[in-house]
Formats: structure tokens, C-alpha cells, sequence
């Protein structure tokens, strides 16, 4: 369910190494980049296994939450430039990574999220680890940020009973200043608009408006756009 990305004249696919495999292969079956006209292959990196997760371009870099990893690669050449290990159990991590300001996030059902930060020393880069919190797991919904300092982030569950939970979060510290519990039934998206509010659409098909407020959980306006017959797991 990765969705490719176009950079300048590439189409970048996380293709993806065999998840059957006992441990990843450096064979360049990774990621891969392709002549977005053509289809040839213009570069290969890596060995790991796809996640569900989407690459991103991120400060001029290619940002990806492989089957293994959350890596940063040169998007020129799919040289990598930074590596943090970051295995979902089951293979699905589905979260698109985020940066806001100086963090970089990744969230993902086992595994919960990690923030971190990358530093660029000499053309070396190095990896810190600012925080993690394997309670806070993300695993369809992408975390959003208003101002910077803060994230909203949905966390699901995969035993029952099963709920979606809405957290507010320091961004420099990973500390939980306010969470609310059902907000799905095992998933909900976020979304951030101009005017800094937050636009959250559930899994039952209900559209929610809220304040962006790192105080409390504070729900504006809704409507039911739809009945899922199901869920609904689309972001809009």
C-alpha cells in the first residue's frame, strides 16, 4: 500500500526485499528509482523489507519507514545518509514519517513512536534519539503538528478492546498532556487547516472539527458524512 513518489525525473518505489527472508539483503531491491518517463532503473538502495508506509521528500532528503528502518537517503542517487532501526512485528508500519522543526517522527502499531533528531557533522550525519514511547501507537494515521512544538497523534490498538485514542503530545519531550479515548473504533485521521484548527475524520465516517489546544480536548463542530459499512480508513 506504499504509494510511489516523484522527485524531479524519478518515480521512487519501496519495492521491497522478500519480509520471508531470515534477515535483509543489501540488494538494492529496497528502494528503487526509476525513470519517470522510460522505466528504467536509475538508482537502487538498500535491502529491506516494504512496510505500508509512504516515502517522503524531507529537507531536501528521501525519508522512508522501511520494514526495518527509518532512513534518510540522498534522493540524487539513493545514497544512504542516515539509518535508525525501526522493525514493526507485523510488517506494517503504515504512518508516513514527519518532520516538524528539528525532530524527526515515526510511529508505528508495535513499535510506538520515536522522535528524533539527525545532525550533519562534516558531511557525516548522526542520529539522536530525543524520545520514545512504545504506548503511542500510531498505525494508520499520520501525526500532525500546529505549531511545532506539539504533536496530535492517533494511537490504535490491536487487542480488544479496540479504540482509536487522540493524544496530545510534547514534541521535546514526548509527554502526554492530554488524551481522549473512542474517538474511532480502530482508527482516524488528522488533518491540520490554515487557521491552525484540526480536521479528524473517524472510521465510522464522522467529520470532527477541533481546536488545536494543547490543554484539552476540544471538539468545535462535527458531521456525519457517510455510514461505513465497516471502517473507513482513508485519509481525505
Amino acid at each position: 500500500t506504499s504509494s510511489p513518489i516523484v522527485a524531479g525525473d524519478d518515480l521512487i518505489v519501496m519495492v521491497g526485499n522478500d519480509p520471508k527472508r531470515k534477515r535483509e539483503k543489501e540488494d538494492g531491491t529496497g528502494i528503487v528509482a526509476f525513470d519517470k518517463l522510460t522505466g528504467k532503473v536509475k538508482w537502487q538502495s538498500l535491502g529491506d523489507a516494504a512496510s505500508y508506509a509512504s516515502p517522503v521528500l524531507l529537507n531536501k532528503q528521501l525519508v522512508a519507514l522501511t520494514g526495518a528502518n527509518l532512513v534518510g537517503l540522498d534522493p540524487k542517487d539513493g545514497k544512504p545518509l542516515w539509518k535508525y532501526p525501526f522493525r514493526d512485528l507485523l510488517l506494517e508500519s503504515s504512518t508516513t514519517p514527519v518532520r516538524v522543526g528539528e525532530y524527526y517522527v515515526a510511529s508505528s502499531i508495535t513499535a510506538g513512536t520515536v522522535a528524533l533528531k539527525v545532525n550533519e557533522k562534516g558531511g557525516k550525519f548522526e542520529v539522536e534519539k530525543v524520545w520514545d514511547d512504545p504506548a503511542l501507537t500510531g498505525y494508520f494515521s499520520t501525526p500532525v503538528s500546529v505549531d511545532g512544538k506539539h504533536l496530535f497523534l492517533i494511537a490504535g490498538k490491536l487487542v480488544p478492546p479496540q479504540f482509536a485514542t487522540l493524544h496530545c503530545v510534547e514534541l521535546a519531550t514526548g509527554k502526554k498532556l492530554w488524551s481522549k479515548e473512542r474517538v474511532g473504533k480502530f482508527h482516524a485521521s488528522l488533518m491540520t487547516l490554515k487557521d491552525g484548527k484540526i480536521l479528524m475524520l473517524d472510521d465510522s465516517g464522522n467529520l470532527i472539527l477541533l481546536e488545536s489546544s494543547v490543554k484539552e480536548y476540544t471538539e468545535l463542530a462535527r458531521a456525519s458524512l457517510f455510514k461505513a459499512n465497516g471502517d473507513a480508513w482513508a485519509h481525505p
